[in-house]
């Protein structure tokens, strides 16, 4: 054998040899890792196939009864940066620079970070921009396209509607309490190493909710409510337009507001709906369930009259009469007319705690209605069955202080007195729909009867003289039924000497109601009477809302009904 074929065999043999080293390490690790590691491979790919990645799904839009939008998602082009890609920062930052048309060195000063891998240059490009950057194909820069969440009618009914935050959660009002709906249901790639198109699903977008608020009746009250509250110097305010007969809510508005576009820089405090979770003290319009009450037990008739000396002792403390005046014989038509907290007090004492706190509490009162908003309180009653009760907590309940609800209750509650005796539950969502399809449409719920057939007519007697003595609430052509509340706010030291809560609550036409409407302005500082503060705001907007829903005046649909064939008697 020659040297040269001796050292060809040798480095044959080392070839060989490595050969023989490189597959004994790769059998050892197959080894490893198909039978020691079996278990943490078998896991590993469990959990993968398990959670294979997601494909988001669009979230449904929000409208107005009139098909209005409301709220939705627009698409927002994003330009993002990865500053450990970039190799020349300075040419970078050069070239965004024209195409952005922002200083060069504030660009150059964020692309430097390297110690970011990841950052956002710039939000809602246009296109045109959008594109030229995609064009230059720019090292270590991309364009990414995200949904965002927007409101066109900016802070219309913003606490009815909520927001949708960045954070990828739905916060308050309809937002939150129908995310369920809206959020829709993401799709899969399946397996995320490599594509399996047998187990993609793709994902489905979210319904779409048609309230029942009208945004042109919101914006009226929303416009009118700003306004009397101004005119007060108030703290602040709600108004609530409903459907006595169905409980649709037509108008929620609560000042002060914001706009859900900005929620980011909106104090946390504006974003709950006082409508539903801000308790007061209702005052006076409570007089009404009283009287119904009284009328239902047969304690009392709007005849039943009671001497009025202008106040009345009750466990060692003297109740006065809002004007302290001594209104000699008076019946149940006068006092409610009146307001005249002692007649509230004698019925209240003939119906006895019993009788009193079951119709309170069938009325609606210390329990939620069951409205489909998020974060609905519940009010606050201390009945006779609490510890620390005393007749005096009857004498004052019965005139609606005492006790806390919300302006939601208040109203669900008139709302009986104003649809024939029939406690509703109120709603906000008309429909839940796909496209053309409806998923589900809200059916009215009457929940109980409160009121018999008998009484009703009797208590809207009694709600049509409120009106007519506070001119300020009526509507000229239109019979209108209210009661007026003018209600102490509650303090550490007691009820504060100064300041009120002033409200008013009415309906019409009160032969065949189409709205009833609560108004209700805190604090307000020039007057202190719902009288003088709320009853003038209620007469404005409820004429304009009858112009808006073209509700003819009284003597016209008389007429209307008059023409009408009458049926013929028959054998």
């Amino acid at each position: 054998m020659t040297p040269l074929d001796r050292q060809t065999a040798r480095r044959l043999g080392l070839i060989f040899a490595g050969f023989c080293g490189f597959s004994l390490v790769l059998v050892a690790r197959l080894f490893y890792w198909q039978m020691l590691s079996h278990p943490e491979l078998q896991a590993a790919d469990t959990a993968m196939r398990l959670t294979p990645p997601t494909l988001k799904a669009g979230r449904g839009s929000i409208y107005d009864s009139t098909g209005r939008l409301m709220a939705a998602d627009v698409v927002n082009t994003i330009l993002a940066a990865y500053p450990k890609e970039i190799k020349d920062p300075a040419k970078t930052a050069a070239q965004l620079s024209k195409l952005l048309a922002r200083p060069e060195a504030e660009l150059r000063t964020t692309l430097d970070n390297k110690s970011v891998a990841y950052v956002r240059l710039a939000r809602n490009l246009t296109e045109a921009t959008a594109k030229a950057i995609d064009e230059a194909n720019i090292q270590g820069i991309g364009i990414e396209r995200e949904a965002q969440r927007t409101y066109p009618m900016g802070s219309l009914a913003s606490q009815v509607l909520g927001f949708y935050g960045g954070d990828d959660q739905a916060h308050y009002g309809v937002e939150e309490m129908y995310d369920y709906a809206l959020r829709g249901e993401p799709g899969t790639w399946g397996a995320p190493v490599m594509i399996d198109p047998g187990r993609y699903q793709s994902p489905r977008d979210g319904f779409d909710v048609v309230l029942t608020i009208d945004a042109n009746i919101q914006r009226i009250t929303e416009r009118e409510l700003s306004k009397a509250i101004e005119a007060q110097d108030a703290a602040g305010g709600t108004a609530i337009v409903m459907d006595p007969k169905t409980g649709a809510i037509l108008a929620m508005a609560s000042v002060p507001t914001y706009n859900p576009n900005q929620y980011a820089t909106t104090p946390p405090e504006r974003f709950a709906n006082p409508a539903i979770s801000r308790l007061y003290e209702p005052g006076s319009v409570l007089k009404t369930v009283t009287l119904s009450a009284a009328l239902e037990e047969g304690v009392a008739t709007l005849d039943t009259s009671y001497d009025d000396k202008g106040w009345i002792r009750v466990g060692g403390f003297t109740i006065w009469d809002w004007d302290r005046v001594a209104h000699g014989r008076v019946d149940m038509r006068t006092m409610m007319r009146l307001s005249l907290n002692v007649g509230a007090v004698h019925l209240g004492q003939m119906l006895g705690p019993d009788r009193f706190y079951r119709h309170l509490r069938d009325f609606g009162f210390g329990t939620r209605t069951g409205i489909d908003l998020a974060d609905e309180e519940a009010g606050l009653i201390r009945d006779y069955t609490s510890s620390n009760w005393t007749d005096l907590d009857l004498a004052t309940n019965s005139f609606g202080q005492g006790m806390a609800a919300t302006p939601i209750q208040v109203i669900t509650a008139m709302a009986a007195v104003a649809n024939g005796g029939k406690l509703v539950q109120p709603y906000v969502v008309k429909e839940i729909r796909q496209g053309d399809k409806v998923i589900k449409a809200t059916q009215p719920i009457v929940l109980r009867r409160v009121l018999s057939p008998q009484n009703v007519g009797a208590v809207q007697e009694a709600l049509i003289g409120v009106v007519e003595h506070a001119v300020r609430a009526s509507v000229p052509g239109y019979t209108i039924g209210g009661k007026t509340g003018s209600s102490q706010i509650p303090t550490d030291q007691g009820y504060d000497p100064d300041l009120t809560i002033a409200s008013f609550v009415g309906f019409g036409p009160v032969n065949d109601p189409a709205v009833i409407i609560l108004v209700k302005v805190d604090k307000p500082v020039h007057r202190q009477l719902g009288s003088e503060v709320a009853a003038p705001f209620f007469g404005t907007l409820a004429r304009q809302i009858f112009d808006y829903l073209d509700i003819p005046p009284d003597n016209v649909r008389l007429a209307i009904e008059n023409r009408k064939p009458q049926p013929e008697n028959g054998n």
